[in-house]
């Protein structure tokens, strides 16, 4: 019984250290992603390394090195969407909602783009 319980913390280690070294291997591209979504150097490194703690954490099986490599890659996009949606958030919160432009300006604006 003993023998079977370090057998499979061993085989769930031998997982981890595949999967880390997965993240480690893709780190670029999983920068590159969450680039794409974020702005500032530090979020994107925070997104990065959140999606990696997250892919050690809890017991995963994949089936083949592309499955994973699949939920690596949505990973970082859900992490960069969230952290994305929680800046909207706090910037609304903090600026307020957008003031609407008066019909007056709006309609002046667009009469000074008109040429005869």
């Amino acid at each position: 019984m003993e023998d079977a319980k370090r057998l499979a913390g061993q085989r769930d280690w031998n997982e981890k250290v595949m999967i880390l070294q997965e993240c480690i291997r893709f780190r670029p591209l999983l920068r590159q992603i969450a680039a794409s979504f974020l702005d500032l150097p530090g979020e994107v490194e925070n997104a990065v390394n959140r999606t990696i703690v997250a892919a050690t954490k809890g017991p995963r099986v994949f089936a083949s090195q592309g499955e994973l490599r699949s939920w690596i890659l949505r990973a970082v996009i859900d992490e960069s969407q969230r952290r994305l949606r929680e800046k909207q958030k706090d910037e609304r919160e903090t600026y307020g909602p957008p003031t609407p432009i008066p019909a007056e300006i709006r309609f002046a604006t667009w009469l000074v783009g008109v040429s005869d």
